[in-house]
């Protein structure tokens, strides 16, 4: 079993930003969500197999460990700071009928 982390070690160099689907946050950097399809690049990447942990630190809308979870039964871990963003990944879990192995954690930066 392998522990995986998805933040800035897969998305910076990966990540494609549309500014038509940024959420503008006043006085923070505004949160771009990836496309799905960089996603599955990312996912498939880094060889992401059953049995897996995936640690999504400042994850957003949770769309990579909630896409993990259903594409590959693994589970993981979404820690996120901001609480819209928490809600909407949970409710997103749900819908997908992935929240069972997906864990959310609201946790402020040290």
């Amino acid at each position: 079993m392998k522990q995986l982390v998805a933040s800035f070690v897969l998305g910076s160099a990966m990540t494609v930003f549309d500014t038509a689907e940024a959420v503008d946050y006043p006085e923070e950097t505004p949160f771009v969500p990836t496309p799905m399809e960089v996603v599955d690049a990312m996912l498939q990447l880094a060889e992401v197999k059953k049995g897996d942990v995936l640690y999504g630190l400042g994850s957003g809308d949770g769309r990579i460990v909630i896409r993990a979870a259903k594409l590959y039964g693994i589970r993981a871990v979404c820690v996120e700071l901001d609480p819209l963003l928490l809600e909407k990944a949970r409710k997103d879990a749900k819908t997908s009928g992935g929240s069972h192995l997906v864990e959310f954690r609201a946790e402020e930066p040290l």
